[in-house]
């Protein structure tokens, strides 16, 4: 059985094929991410003045406007990201 230099033996070591990943154009993303934060920050502060307080819906709203927000990725040529789900290697993408 061989070390490697990081300390871990072969069997440790996980053979990782690449795979294409999974992406779309963001800016259908950054519209939806846009129209979910305006309506959240709308709300928020008619709610403020008219002391009626913040429904659920509008921070459903923004919690899923922010989780949408924390996807976008831009890319320069020739470069590469991983798309990771939970830590566990999903895809490259190109």
């Amino acid at each position: 059985m061989t070390t490697t230099s990081e300390g871990f033996t072969e069997k440790h070591r996980k053979h990782v094929t690449e795979r294409p990943g999974f992406t779309c154009s963001g800016w259908v993303f950054l519209l939806i991410v846009i129209g979910l934060l305006g309506f959240a920050a709308i709300q928020i502060i008619s709610g403020l003045h008219e002391n009626s307080g913040i429904s659920a819906l509008v921070i459903v709203a923004a919690v899923l406007g922010v989780l949408c927000m924390s996807g976008l990725f831009t890319l320069q040529p020739n470069q590469a990201a991983i798309t990771s789900f939970f830590g566990a290697y999903v895809g490259t993408v190109r």
